[in-house]
């Protein structure tokens, strides 16, 4: 449009330079002004159209921006937030959203923490019985051994029937 606006200022000044009779040497001087204007209006013509295409290419990339967040707005306020919501004060959103959710398994950890103590302190309970009960084990075991050693000292003659009878008693009561 620039463009235009130049010729047609350039065929005005042209045109009443002719109306004045100007010498052939005006002419053609004038001519070469004309010339040197068409030359450097279509070399700003050529920068203004490389111009246009880079803002057409800006153009296209900021759109596939903006549809990649609108794509996320409208996922967020599907899913997450069930209304719409000012994309500008998404940034704060977010944050009282993430404050809720940590409040919210702040209570959950607490639960968890105290299982896993109760837990724990079962499971110690429970090592201690184990430990317990094989003890008694060996002791039983000790105790069985012992009367079959009786046994054999009966069945030799080292010892007669009523110590075998007075030493088994008193291994039976440990059991």
């Amino acid at each position: 449009m620039k463009t235009n606006v130049i010729l047609v200022c350039l065929l005005l000044i042209s045109s009443v330079s002719l109306t004045r009779a100007q010498s052939k040497k005006d002419l053609e001087q004038d001519f070469a002004t004309c010339v040197t204007a068409r030359d450097s209006l279509q070399k700003a013509l050529t920068g203004l159209t490389a111009d246009n295409e880079a803002l057409v290419k800006k153009h296209d990339s900021v759109m596939k921006v903006c549809v990649a967040y609108d794509t996320m707005y409208s996922a967020i306020r599907r899913k997450v937030i069930y209304h719409h919501f000012d994309p500008i004060k998404a940034e704060a959103l977010i944050d009282s959203l993430s404050t809720h959710r940590e409040s919210a398994f702040a209570n959950t950890s607490k639960i968890l923490n105290d299982s896993i103590v109760s837990l724990n302190k079962e499971n110690t309970e429970l090592k201690t019985t184990i430990e317990m009960l094989k003890v008694e084990t060996a002791d039983k075991t000790k105790v069985v051994n012992d009367l079959k050693q009786l046994k054999e000292l009966l069945d030799t003659g080292i010892i007669t029937q009523a110590e075998f009878d007075a030493k088994k008693a008193a291994l039976l009561e440990k059991l």
